[in-house]
């Protein structure tokens, strides 16, 4: 049996909703224009060092315009831990995207790194 796959950049898309840095307390990731899709958004966080006494946060909002933010039920990312890598999938009803960040604890310094990614609708 063959199967014909295309290729993952060309049926994708992949945006950084939160580019590599240290985060003191909170911070908004850039907007990021999501396609049409037909199943769910899947985030990859990758955490460096942060205190182990203090805990890290991250979720999404969405919007129809980039102007009005909601919350994303299903989007806080479980089981973030320093020096760490998460895989997180969840669904969403509006184009555009952002990644929220909290810090709270010992030490309210991470650093970590947020990438977004999104299939394109196939017909």
């Amino acid at each position: 049996m063959s199967v014909f796959l295309d290729p993952l950049e060309t049926r994708s898309l992949f945006a950084t909703a939160l580019a590599p840095m240290t985060v003191g307390e909170s911070a908004t990731g850039p907007i990021v224009a999501l396609p049409d899709g037909d199943g769910p958004v899947h985030a990859l966080v990758q955490t460096g060092a942060y205190s182990d006494e203090s805990d890290l946060a991250v979720s999404f909002e969405e919007s129809d315009t980039g102007a009005a933010w909601s919350a994303i039920d299903g989007s806080a990312v479980p089981g973030l831990s320093p020096n760490s890598l998460a895989l997180h999938a969840f669904p969403r009803t509006k184009r555009f995207l952002r990644c929220q960040v909290v810090v709270t604890g010992a030490d309210t310094d991470a650093v970590l790194a947020v990438l977004v990614g999104q299939s394109y609708k196939l017909f």
